[in-house]
């Protein structure tokens, strides 16, 4: 495996962790009671009560559909940078309910894409629409599209995500297999760097068949000194060729070693027909 790969081994574990650890709410706070805190100027004077919550749910039952939830605001014209200027949901708010802290979002449903958004970790939070009832913004008449975003103007507004039931349990124990699975791949590369390493030296001719072994494993150990030690070692072995029992060289051969005298008076007897040669579809020499 490539470390490349083994990189993106790493982040699929990652969002898979993840998304084992939260999922999308399907029912949030949309407007919590008492002064709203916005960060704009001028800052507003509204204190939203139980009344005003009771009215908005009022008139979503007349609005007769679901309120749309977009991206960053992209159902107003000038927020929409998109180069084909459409403005897609990324979920649904299916009703309005007055709760003890406030105006909640119920019935919410997300779409796959937001869904993912949001388990990851890639989006998190909601900005309202306000739609004032008066110039000096005290009352809210209506409510338009809500936006996700990760920067409100709103003060404590809610995470659109929350740990599942039960999950860390499930997470500890989806992470201790992520820590195996990435140890597995870490010794994975490693043997085959090792073996990458002990090869080039097999095929430099600075490392001999009967000395793979120990190679690899210095290799594994301590790589540096492997590759330090490697470099200053001497050439046993020229390419191309093989060292006999007495010291002498001659030219490689499958499986044997054939001086180049042996080679010469083979093919003189040869020459004068006084050779069979037995093999299966007629190659091969004995």
């Amino acid at each position: 495996m490539q470390a490349s790969e083994q990189a993106s081994a790493a982040t699929r574990l990652r969002a898979s962790l993840l998304r084992q650890g939260r999922e999308p709410v399907d029912a949030f706070r949309l407007i919590p009671f008492g002064p709203l805190q916005v960060e704009q100027q001028p800052p507003l004077s509204c204190t939203f009560d139980r009344g005003q919550a009771t009215e908005l749910a009022a008139w979503f039952q007349q609005l007769g559909r679901r309120l749309a939830i977009d991206y960053e605001h992209q159902s107003f014209g000038p927020l929409n940078l998109r180069p084909d200027r459409l403005s897609p949901a990324a979920g649904w708010i299916g009703g309005l309910e007055v709760r003890d802290d406030g105006l909640w979002a119920v019935e919410v449903e997300w779409t796959a894409r937001a869904s993912d958004l949001l388990t990851t970790g890639e989006y998190r939070y909601f900005s309202p629409v306000l739609i004032w009832a008066d110039a000096r913004r005290e009352r809210i008449a209506a409510l338009g599209p809500v936006a996700l975003t990760n920067d409100p103007a709103m003060h404590n507004v809610p995470a659109l995500a929350a740990s599942r039931q039960g999950a860390p349990n499930e997470f500890a124990g989806a992470l201790r297999a992520a820590r195996d699975e990435v140890a597995a791949l870490q010794t994975e590369l490693r043997e085959q760097r090792a073996d990458r390493f002990v090869e080039d030296g097999v095929q430099a001719g600075k490392i001999l068949d009967s000395t793979r072994g120990d190679w690899q494993a210095l290799f594994l150990r301590e790589p540096r000194v492997a590759a330090d030690r490697l470099e200053r070692a001497p050439v046993l072995m020229p390419p191309g060729q093989l060292t006999g029992p007495d010291g002498h060289e001659g030219q490689s051969h499958p499986g044997t070693w054939i001086e180049d005298a042996d080679l010469q008076a083979y093919d003189r007897v040869a020459a004068a027909g006084h050779v069979q040669v037995h093999g299966t579809g007629g190659g091969g020499w004995h």
